[in-house]
């Protein structure tokens, strides 16, 4: 068979059987081209041929190919399209897009094209026919008893020619003919996002089945779990779409739907085969629960849940355990528990891991599975103790589910469709033995199969049709096994648990509602929310009454408790949602449910919530961050009235059911603790914790602020309860030694105590049915009162008990008053505490009350919220003080309004007018946002967070001002990268509190006219009714902050206060009662009439210097000051009065208030806004703009008078004018003028830069000519015709800035900026000021009248200008009064340009700064590289100059001893010795070299001699040593001083000068040698260095004769043309440290070390190689000394020195033969002085003066000089 692979795009083909699979039967070059599509295909079975189509984007083939021959493909025809393609006998059909069939000869296709007529219409067509399908000439196996098949039999090209196979999933027998009866057996279910899949296990086929159960396909399907039953054989499946959980057979029948009304986040669900229940696991809320799915679908809570968030649960019903996952903070573990939910224990704890997303169970294997999130890890332990952790692959991602049958786990992802199998033992099936994708990181083998299954959720591997004996039994688990060996706790037997080695199944073991099969064959009954489990522990029943307790040890539920000791049925009524906590409960038994407080301590949110009886759901009545310290809770069941304890506010409090209403019954002078409530006598009951002795007070249940005590001095009370039948009240206290509990009679107060003994410690308390039960904290139970004053344990083991209450119902006979027929939507109804019997029972008089600070208005019957107020704002807190008319805060109880994210607020604003009355502030934390907030003041709705970005582009606000009565809001704010300047913008307030955007008053990218600076606006304050807006401008551009004051549109702006403002503590605040302007300055606080400027007061003054505080305007006569102690963490309210004197704010008797509660974090007030005092009343809304039809701002004035009909006044914002014509109600935009352009203030004119400030309004408004525009006043000559202008008369312009004087208009726009603010070069016309020249900056004083066309400049060349030939249209560029100014004479032009060139007060043209900076910039280089070059010189002279005293000559430390012969040799560049330092102080050496002519014939031939001197050895024997018998002459004695004492030298041969660093010697004879005399010279060259150290006499050294002997002996001889450069290493540390170390012992010693140091480092200079002959010239008849400098200094690296000496020595090797055969003759050469310094320690004594000598004075010359001296002595 043969078909068309369309995701490969290419033919493939396989036997009938599906064997030998070909995916390339034909040769195909095309196939991997993406421009080539393979479409139609059809089969010639006759001529054995395929013909498919190939499409191509321009063109269409039909390729033919021989079905056994690869390369056999052609193309047998093109048609322009084609659709399909059939074959009939000798013909080739095809069909075409257009519904027509053609059709060819298969022989000659492309020449026998024809079209069938009459039909169209067609896509695809097939032949009927006997001759399609040729008879068969072999015989067909199949067509004789089914070829032996049980189900299909299949024909195929090779032996047996025929095979059988099964349907999709069925496994063949061993036969090879017959298929499983039972069909499949094993299958792996695949939750899809959609529908549901099973894929069999038997066979390798892995072909997904679709589960086709009955759906309702409009509706949504989610399926995300499924799991098997394996007794009824059906599947499972969670649908979160519909909240449901339904099950099915595999073919998809039996259809039902068993767990409804399930929460969106219920995600897993584990099926219990033999207890026949469902468990279904909320992750969101952590919560699990067990529903019955037989027999009653009763449902109970196991795990309520928490802060715990488990997932992907698992079920072993033969073991009796559940296993979860769950999270603790950052890391996960699993857990397991008996399926009851008890007996809870951490199996595994994985700290590492953030997240788990799927687990698995093998009982048999003992063993876990899991898929760990983020890295998608499966690991594996150990399932009995949690050991032996093995992770079995880590190399795939996104892993979704796992499932395991048998030594097989499969694994899906969550964004592909493939299915993963990993062989985790020997048997590797489904795996192919031969094959398989790879192997994991612990070497298991996997293969990769594709399911075709997209958005898998979940898997399930299970055997459809398992023995009964593997269903049925109950075994021992792992974990109970090893109980015995103590490798696992011990599992205790349940209390109530029952014993049966069948358990639950059949029969439901017994139980009425749910059976769960235990560990070690036990198995319990169940019962449903609400039911108790009874005496034979297999019966549930619904009680008459039960306990309801909150314990400190459980933080997230509430917990029941029976009435009966036998059953106690101790369990949680799994509330969710529970966060803390509950700190009280109360019940309303009249509709049955329990009503509880608690705090959420990160938000500081407290929430009053209830619940059903039975548990299982919430519902919240009301939340607030005022709700906090429920201290104790009453419920009035007649009037729907819940009260509270509010501890946080201490206060008592009135709420409606539905949370909508809330009341402050009493709050002054009240600490209140517990709360009950008669509802009959409509008395509340209370402990009183306020002062020092507590007392038990109660008031009436309307609001009242009389408090009523009804016993003094209670002590600690513990707990409070009431008897409403015998009117008594309970309390318990606890003292030092018992606990007691008392009673009093509410009607006389006669009070007895019930009982008091040690054993009690009590901590609650619940009264019901004559009883009293007590919460006994001292023996961790409940007890039961008797009447005798005695008490009994009725259910132990419950401690830490929080709050007791008996849960029962009860009907209430009283009907409710409050039900009437007009019924107030927004008042609370309260019962006053008067009533009376009658004939027809009790009556009440109803009371109506609003919420706190409203007033109830009986005619409307509507609430009226307050008028006048007070706001004061603090961190994420705004309070509200209701203002009474005699002006006192404290008639009302303050609200702390309920609103969230408020923020640090800043600049709060209140609209009165607001149909919403919306509050707007600043959040100081969300400034640099761009937003502002704004929330209701009684309206229980998110904060508003409004961006005001887009339209203004601010991204910091300052100040919000509101103008209630023209309905506008004032912004001042800045845009981010905008600098020091700020803008004021303007939105209209909408009917519907909506914000519309008007335009901005204020721009700071224009000048102030008032500053003559940009503005910076941080504080504002509107008098919308005066049009006076006020503005604190703190630019640093001025000198100091000033106030100014300007329209409301932003025009005719002036500074009104200029002195003694700081930024950093101003306050500005608009008193429209007064109407004054108060401010804070650095010294007080002052107010200044708006009407008469000099109406300005002090009216407080600081003594310690600028103050923080908030201000506002009490009413017409004082304002209120809030001033802050940042140290004490206090506020302080001032109220001062403008008519008081002027006093000290430390002097100001501060107001008092009900201050509300503190907390650890400051609640420092930030802003206050006093509303309704002397503004307009929200009744009198049509008095304000808001039905106005000014376009932008509107404001109404006082006189109203002279606007006619209209009351209201329109203005523009900045950029915008009103509208010419009988309307002005409408604004519209101003000309956008051009940045050569002035904008006159109308709006509606553009002039030219050049025409402003000249004298002369061009503008229609004459703003061109405003002071504010031209600082400096410029005569109106300028605009007189040009015959009445002198010839050099300066057209004069003004900068920007205004500072400068004004410049020449010539000067403007010409390249070089002259204005001090670059203004003149800012306003240019011309794209190239500098070499173009405007001619319509001059059209005032030109000749010509032309039309000037905006948009195209008229510019010329600078260089036409003034050459007598007009260019410009209008000829102003040759202007005289113009050429006069720019080329006065043409001698003098180069003159003034040279003279402009050099005036320091004009700018330059950047290309001259460039030029000059270059030239100084050459200077300063020449002049630093001399000095450094004679600063060089200088150090190099005074290194070389000889040094001799004035009386005494001393030897210069560069000195040298100059060695003479008969034969003239010059000595050269005599160097340090190659050794180091630390050698040569250990073996004396030193060398030189010597350079003497050579008899080789090339000319100026010398020869390079390296000599080296050796110290004395008294043996002889020693290499390198030179022999010591040698002594003087007798009679020469030659005494040395070394370090002042007399030594005879004798111990060498030979003598050399001693030497001694700091003293002279004293030279008793001269030793008088023919080859050897030593001479000191004047020349800065000597020939062999003086030993470093003379330790004694033995270093004293000498230097040979240079004869033949001694150059063969010691010398090494090189051509002295060979270049050398040899350059001693200098020092390192390490040998420093040596010599330093050798000098420190010696005893010659030193002065100064650092001296030596420093001489050392002179003496290793680098030297050059020797010059050649021709350089010395002539040989000197006399070894006349020179005093040349020494070679300057080189540096050259360690390396480089080192070959350079490998060089030179492989050189002088070469050469040593060839100057062995020269002649001692030939080296005759002027002796020449060598270049070697002398050290600084040869010092020499006074020579003996009138020798005669070319040498220093007192110096002997040598025998052999020319100067000789016969007697050669020398005088002391």
């Amino acid at each position: 068979m043969y078909w068309l692979n369309k995701v490969e795009n290419r033919i493939e083909s396989a036997w009938m059987d599906g064997q030998f699979l070909n995916k390339n039967p034909f040769h195909d070059t095309f196939s991997n081209d993406p421009k080539v599509t393979v479409a139609a295909l059809t089969l010639d079975p006759v001529d054995k041929m395929l013909y498919y189509l190939r499409v191509w984007q321009e063109k269409c083939e039909i390729v033919s190919c021989k079905i056994h021959h690869r390369s056999s493909c052609k193309v047998v025809a093109t048609p322009d399209e084609a659709s399909h393609l059939a074959i009939y006998k000798d013909k080739l059909f095809w069909s075409n897009f257009h519904g027509k069939i053609y059709f060819c000869d298969k022989e000659n296709c492309q020449k026998t094209t024809k079209v069938v007529s009459n039909l169209s219409g067609f896509e695809r067509f097939a032949f009927l026919s006997s001759n399609v399908q040729p008879q068969r000439k072999d015989q067909n196996l199949c067509a004789i008893n089914n070829g032996g098949c049980s189900h299909f039999c299949l024909l195929h090209p090779g032996e047996p020619w025929r095979n059988c196979v099964c349907p999709i999933g069925v496994r063949l027998l061993s036969d090879n003919t017959t298929c499983d009866p039972s069909g499949v057996r094993r299958a792996l279910f695949v939750a899809a996002k959609t529908t549901l899949f099973y894929i069999s296990l038997d066979t390798r086929e892995f072909a997904p089945k679709r589960i086709a159960f009955e759906d309702n396909p409009s509706e949504a399907i989610s399926i995300i779990d499924v799991d098997y039953d394996p007794l009824r054989e059906n599947v499972y499946w969670l649908d979160s779409a519909k909240g449901e959980v339904r099950r099915s057979f595999l073919n998809g029948s039996g259809f039902e739907i068993v767990v409804s009304k399930l929460a969106p986040s219920v995600n897993h669900i584990a099926f219990d085969w033999l207890g026949r229940n469902v468990y279904l696991l909320d992750s969101e809320i952590g919560r699990l629960e067990i529903q019955k799915v037989e027999g009653g679908f009763y449902r109970k809570t196991i795990i309520p849940g928490g802060h715990e968030k488990p997932c992907c649960i698992q079920v072993d019903p033969q073991s009796g355990f559940i296993y979860f996952g769950n999270f603790y903070g950052e890391h996960a573990r699993i857990e397991r528990a008996w399926m009851d939910g008890s007996h809870r224990q951490v199996l595994i704890s994985l700290p590492k891991v953030t997240s788990l997303i799927d687990l698995v169970v093998d009982s048999e294997g003992d063993r876990i599975y899991w898929i760990e999130g983020h890295s998608s890890k499966i690991a594996s332990a150990k399932l009995s103790n949690g050991a032996e952790i093995k992770v079995i692959s880590n190399d795939f991602q996104h892993f979704q589910a796992i499932a395991k049958l048998g030594d097989v786990l499969y694994s899906s992802s969550s964004v592909a469709r493939s299915i993963t199998a990993i062989s985790l033992g020997k048997n590797d099936f489904p795996l192919r033995k031969d094959f398989f994708d790879g192997e994991t990181s612990d070497g298991s083998k996997y293969e990769q199969f594709d399911s075709v299954i997209f958005h898998q959720t979940a898997l399930k591997a299970a055997i459809l049709r398992p023995k009964h004996q593997a269903v049925f039994s109950r075994h021992e688990s792992s974990a109970a096994a090893s109980a015995t060996t103590g490798s696992y706790p011990i599992i205790s037997k349940s209390k109530h648990s029952r014993l049966n080695i069948n358990g639950c199944f059949p029969g439901n073991g017994g139980c009425s509602e749910i059976c769960v099969n235990l560990p070690s064959s036990q198995y319990q009954c169940l019962c449903s929310a609400g039911s108790e489990l009874q005496q034979d522990l297999s019966m549930c029943k619904i009680p008459t009454a039960f306990f309801v307790l909150t314990q400190s040890n459980v933080t997230d539920d509430l917990m029941r408790l029976s009435l009966t000791p036998e059953t106690p049925n101790y369990e949680a009524l799994a509330v969710p949602n529970i966060t803390s906590i509950p700190q009280s409960i109360a019940l309303d038994s009249t509709r049955k449910f329990i009503y509880f407080a608690i705090e959420n301590r990160q938000t500081r949110i407290g929430s009053i919530q209830r619940t059903p009886f039975m548990g299982g759901s919430t519902e919240a009545i009301i939340h607030s961050t005022s709700l906090r310290q429920i201290r104790g809770i009453a419920i009035d069941s007649i009037s729907n009235t819940i009260f509270i304890s509010n501890g946080f506010l201490r206060r008592i409090e009135a709420i409606s059911m539905d949370g909508s209403k809330r009341r402050t019954l009493v709050w002054d002078k009240i600490d209140p603790k517990f709360l009950v409530f008669h509802p009959h006598l409509r008395k509340l009951f209370f402990v009183n914790t306020f002062g020092t002795a507590f007392e038990i007070s109660w008031i009436s249940s309307i609001q009242s602020r009389k408090i009523n005590v009804m016993a003094e001095n209670v002590g600690k009370v513990t707990a409070l309860e009431i008897d409403i039948k015998s009117n008594k009240l309970f309390w318990s206290s606890v003292t030092d030694s018992q606990g007691v509990i008392l009673s009093t009679r509410i009607d006389n107060g006669h009070t007895e105590q019930l009982i008091g003994t040690s054993t009690i410690l009590p901590k609650a308390l619940s009264f019901y049915n004559d009883n009293l039960y007590m919460a006994n904290d001292f023996t961790g139970s409940i007890d039961i009162l008797a009447k005798d004053g005695t008490s009994k344990q009725l259910q132990p083991g419950i401690p830490h008990i929080r709050s007791l209450t008996v849960a029962h119902t009860t009907s209430e006979t009283t009907i409710n008053p409050c039900i009437t027929k007009n019924i107030p939507e927004d008042a609370l109804c309260l019962f006053s505490n008067t009533f009376a019997f009658g004939s027809n029972g009790k009556s009440f008089n109803v009371t109506w009350v609003c919420q706190d600070q409203f007033d109830y208005d009986s005619t409307t019957k509507k609430c009226i919220p307050p008028k006048k107020f007070i706001l004061f704002a603090s961190k994420d807190r705004i309070i509200r003080y209701r203002i009474h008319q005699n002006g006192g805060f404290n008639d009302d109880p303050y609200v702390i309004l309920s609103i969230s994210h408020i923020g640090q607020p800043m600049s709060l604003i209140f609209d009165s007018l607001s149909p919403n009355r919306y509050l707007y502030w600043i959040d100081a934390h969300d400034r640099d946002g761009g937003r502002i907030k704004r929330a209701s003041d009684f309206l229980n709705e998110k904060t508003q967070h409004i961006s005001l970005l887009k339209e203004s582009n601010c991204s910091q606000i300052f100040d919000i001002e509101i103008d209630e009565i023209g309905r506008q809001l004032f912004v001042s704010c800045a845009p981010s990268d905008a600098g020091d300047i700020g803008f004021i913008h303007v939105w209209r307030i909408d009917e519907d509190d909506q914000l519309e955007y008007i335009g901005k008053v204020l721009a700071g990218d224009r000048k102030s006219v008032a500053t003559n600076s940009f503005p910076s606006p941080t504080k504002i304050a509107v008098f919308g009714r005066l049009n006076a807006l006020f503005y604190a401008d703190c630019s640093r551009m001025l000198e100091s902050p000033v106030i100014v004051r300007c329209q409301l549109d932003g025009r005719q702006c002036t500074v009104v206060v200029s002195r003694g403002l700081d930024c950093s503590t101003l306050q500005l605040e608009a008193d429209l009662a007064s109407p004054r302007l108060v401010y804070t300055t650095i010294d007080g606080i002052w107010s200044r009439d708006v009407y008469v400027d000099g109406d300005l007061r002090r009216l407080v003054y600081f003594s310690e210097g600028p103050q923080h505080l908030s201000l506002s305007p009490f009413d017409d006569r004082s304002i209120i000051i809030i001033a802050s102690n940042e140290t004490k963490n206090d506020e302080k309210l001032y109220k001062f009065r403008y008519d008081s004197s002027m006093q000290s704010l430390s002097q100001l008797e501060a107001t008092k208030l009900i201050q509300p509660p503190t907390e650890n974090n400051s609640k420092r007030i930030s802003a206050v806004k006093v509303v309704g005092s002397g503004r307009i009343e929200t009744s009198k809304l049509e008095f304000s703009c808001s039905g106005s039809e000014c376009s932008h701002i509107c404001r109404i004035p006082y006189d109203t008078g002279s606007l006619g009909k209209r009351r209201y006044e329109c203005l523009c914002p900045l950029d915008y004018s009103p509208l010419i014509g009988d309307s002005s109600t409408s604004c519209i935009k101003n000309l956008e003028c051009q940045n050569w352009q002035f904008r006159c203030f109308n709006g509606k004119q553009c002039i030219h830069i050049s025409r402003r400030c000249d004298g002369v309004g061009d503008c229609n408004d004459r703003s061109d000519e405003l002071p504010g525009v031209c600082p400096i006043q410029i005569s109106s000559a300028n605009n007189l015709e040009i015959y009445q202008i002198p010839q050099k008369s300066t057209v004069m312009w003004n900068c920007d800035g205004g500072k400068t004087t004004a410049i020449g208009l010539h000067s403007v726009c010409n390249g070089m900026a002259d204005c001090v603010d670059d203004s003149d070069e800012k306003h240019c016309r011309c794209r190239s000021p500098a070499d173009e020249f405007d001619c319509t900056a001059w059209q005032k004083w030109a000749r010509r009248n032309y039309e000037e066309r905006s948009n195209e400049p008229d510019c010329i060349p600078r260089s036409l200008l003034c050459d007598g030939i007009p260019n410009c249209r209008n000829g102003a560029d040759e202007l005289a009064m113009l050429c006069a100014i720019i080329k006065p004479k043409s001698e003098d032009s180069d003159t003034s340009s040279m003279t402009k060139l050099f005036d320091i007060t004009r700018k330059q043209p950047a290309y001259v700064i460039i030029i000059f900076a270059l030239l100084f910039a050459l200077l300063i280089i020449s002049i630093v590289c001399c000095i450094y070059c004679c600063y060089r010189r200088r150090q190099t002279f005074q290194r070389n100059k000889p040094f001799f005293g004035h009386h005494h000559h001393h030897l210069h430390p560069n000195a040298s001893t100059t060695l003479l012969s008969t034969q003239r040799t010059l000595l050269t560049n005599a160097a340090a010795s190659p050794l180091t330092q630390h050698q040569q102080q250990q073996h004396h050496f030193a060398t030189t070299r010597l350079t003497i002519p050579s008899n080789h014939q090339a000319a100026h031939h010398q020869v390079d001699i390296a000599l080296r001197t050796y110290p004395c050895s008294n043996t002889g024997s020693d290499y390198g040593y030179i022999p010591s018998q040698i002594q003087p002459p007798p009679s020469s004695t030659a005494t040395y001083q070394l370090h002042g004492h007399g030594q005879t030298a004798g111990s060498c041969g030979y003598h050399t000068l001693p030497y001694n660093r700091h003293h002279h010697h004293n030279l008793q004879g001269t030793y008088n040698n023919p080859h050897l005399q030593i001479i000191p010279t004047t020349s800065n060259n000597d020939v062999l260095p003086a030993p470093n150290n003379l330790v004694d006499l033995n270093m004293a050294f000498y230097a040979p004769p240079p004869s033949a002997a001694s150059l063969s002996t010691y010398g090494v001889v090189k051509p002295a043309f060979m270049p050398q450069n040899i350059t001693p290493r200098k020092s390192t540390t390490r040998e420093r440290a040596s010599g330093r170390r050798t000098e420190k012992s010696s005893t010659l010693g030193r002065k100064n070390r650092q001296e030596e140091d420093k001489l050392k480092d002179e003496l290793l200079f680098n030297f050059s190689g020797p010059p050649s002959y021709s350089q010395i010239g002539s040989a000197l008849e006399c070894s006349t000394p020179r005093s040349d400098r020494p070679p300057p200094r080189t540096k050259s690296g360690r390396h480089q020195r080192e070959r350079e000496l490998k060089n030179a020595r492989q050189q002088m090797k070469r050469q040593r033969e060839e100057s062995s055969s020269l002649s001692s003759d030939s080296e005759s050469s002027d002796l020449m002085q060598s270049s070697h310094r002398l050290p600084s320690n040869l010092q020499q004594r006074n020579p003996v003066e009138g020798s005669s000598s070319s040498g220093p004075s007192g110096t002997n010359p040598p025998a052999n000089s020319c100067n000789s001296n016969s007697s050669g002595s020398t005088e002391k």
